[in-house]
């Protein structure tokens, strides 16, 4: 018996669904799992904006509200989460595409970003 996890975005809110495979190969069993549990609130509707995009050794957003930043890789792995700060130092990072969600201090909806890592 195997599980496979597959993160999808739908919308704007972000899924991870899980799959449990056992011998035979059509014995799938769905589940799916809000990841990270919110929904999100897509940037172009309040300009909220995470800059330079993109970026190489740091980024940081246009919006002094923000406590919390978390930085995922698109297999939805968690690789930093940085509180109270201004700007997020990404040099140890490698080159590609991460998803960045931002929670609000009034503990509103976070937001997210794609950051592309040059």
């Amino acid at each position: 018996q195997y599980s496979v996890t597959c993160n999808i975005l739908d919308g704007y809110r972000a899924k991870s669904k899980v799959f449990t495979i056992r011998n035979n190969a059509d014995e799938l069993s769905p589940e799916v799992i809000p990841f990270p549990n919110h929904n999100l609130v897509p940037q172009s509707e309040d300009g909220f904006m995470i800059m330079p995009n993109p970026a190489t050794n740091s980024f940081s957003w246009n919006n002094s509200n923000i406590y919390n930043v978390s930085i995922f890789d698109m297999s939805g792995r968690l690789i930093q989460q940085i509180d109270l700060a201004q700007r997020v130092n990404i040099s140890s990072l490698v080159p590609g595409i991460y998803q960045v969600y931002l929670s609000p201090l009034d503990g509103g909806t976070p937001y997210i970003e794609r950051l592309i890592v040059r």
